[in-house]
């Protein structure tokens, strides 16, 4: 995903075209391959009732939002015969040049375990930010805003990055492991050669080493809140962040649980109705 599509306008104009856009162009994008020389991508089969479930939406928004994508001239779709049944015709779809990257230009790598886990479409909500004024975004309006903020970030491949920060926790963790083992088994010095049983034993006790798992969730939790927060870093504002969505800026504003409109309390104080 090119940053030049956020600075330009484009990913505003996506949302503005419909809320689910942007989720169903990642999920035709994640597939398609494009050639320097060329306009558009290659031909690809067209499945919108894939598209739909890999999206995690109805095959009527599918199709509203291959129309607004049309509209942009982003997508070109055609129908063409079926190789094996003749009388058969089947959908195709390419996308156009300006969704790849030109030459040396700045982009983002959108992995496709993203969509194919289905945990994006289905699960991602603004709670997954840090940044509390992010926390209140619906699922469409949170994804749409992380890919925003992956796309003008510094770290132009989030899952390399986040691999690598818990294989460093990792390496760390199994040395401070080796440390307390060799003092509690070898407190005069590790010798030269050591058996095949002690080797085993370690592994065992490794192996049961619950806090091991917790410090790589920590590692993995604390590489995706960096990425977030150097992404923010490039954002002057809320109210630029909204410009480069299409978002409006009252999403970025917290708004009070019905139990404080209720209560008649603000989100700070912790009980008691006010007269």
């Amino acid at each position: 995903m090119p940053r030049r599509l956020v600075l330009d306008g484009s990913w505003a104009a996506l949302w503005k075209a419909g809320e689910h856009v942007s989720t169903v162009l990642v999920v035709l994008a994640v597939h398609a391959r494009h050639a320097d020389d060329a306009q558009w991508s290659g031909w690809l089969p067209l499945s919108v009732r894939k598209v739909a479930a890999l999206a995690r939406c109805s095959t009527t928004t599918v199709t509203k939002a291959l129309r607004a994508l049309e509209g942009l001239s982003l997508v070109e779709r055609r129908m063409v015969p079926h190789r094996r049944h003749p009388g058969v015709r089947v959908a195709h779809y390419r996308l156009a040049a300006a969704l790849f990257p030109r030459g040396a230009e700045p982009w983002t790598k959108v992995p496709a375990d993203l969509v194919y886990s289905r945990s994006w479409p289905s699960d991602f909500t603004g709670t997954r930010f840090r940044d509390a004024r992010l926390a209140h975004l619906d699922g469409a309006a949170a994804r749409h805003t992380w890919l925003a903020l992956m796309a003008i970030g510094p770290i132009h491949d989030g899952t390399a990055y986040v691999e690598e920060c818990v294989s460093t926790r990792l390496d760390a963790c199994v040395q401070e492991a080796l440390d307390e083992f060799e003092a509690e088994h070898f407190p005069n010095g590790v010798p030269p050669v050591v058996s095949a049983e002690t080797q085993e034993r370690f592994m065992a006790e490794w192996d049961a080493l619950e806090w091991v798992d917790f410090a790589m969730l920590n590692a993995r939790d604390g590489a995706r809140a960096a990425i977030e927060a150097r992404a923010l870093a490039a954002v002057p504002s809320m109210k630029a962040l909204a410009r480069l969505t299409g978002l409006r800026p009252s999403a970025f504003v917290a708004r009070p649980s019905l139990y404080h409109l209720v209560n008649r309390c603000s989100p700070g104080d912790t009980g008691g109705f006010t007269r």
